[in-house]
């Protein structure tokens, strides 16, 4: 493993050694253009694995890629009884996902792809029905503070 001092957030980063060519590379543009070495990294990865058209979004893609990670795990230890988790945290999970997937639709190109996550966006029937009941409750403290 090669490690590599970001100049501008001081940051350490590690990359694999067979990548010091790489690194090096990114080690001179995060100096060149004042960028962390780890937005580099995102870039990088996300437009080799996306494409140029991604260039934009990287960074919030990649890390909402993390994060969708962390979530998974998160939810998976919690399904285990090894977390818990209340329901702010469960309501944050279900917020990072839409934010993802809403990051997804604005760049994807194919339609097929489009359509799935334009499907997974939708508002489901419990969740029409959770907005119906806070926005009568709402409406009922409202009424009954005036």
């Amino acid at each position: 493993m090669l490690e590599v001092q970001c100049p501008v957030t001081g940051e350490i980063s590690t990359f694999p050694s067979h990548r010091g060519l790489l690194a090096q590379r990114m080690l001179s543009l995060s100096t060149e253009f004042q960028i962390p070495i780890e937005e580099l990294w995102a870039m990088t990865k996300v437009v080799a694995e996306r494409g140029i058209e991604w260039l934009p979004d990287a960074v919030e893609v990649h890390e909402s890629w993390l994060q969708a990670v962390t979530d998974k795990n998160l939810l998976e230890m919690a399904r285990k009884g090894e977390w818990e988790l209340s329901i702010f945290d469960l309501v944050m999970i279900r917020d990072r996902a839409r934010a993802s997937l809403q990051l997804l639709l604005r760049n994807e190109r194919d339609p097929v792809k489009r359509q799935r996550i334009e499907k997974m966006l939708e508002e489901s029937e419990v969740s029409k029905a959770n907005r119906a009941l806070a926005l009568a409750m709402l409406e009922e403290k409202r009424r009954n503070d005036a």
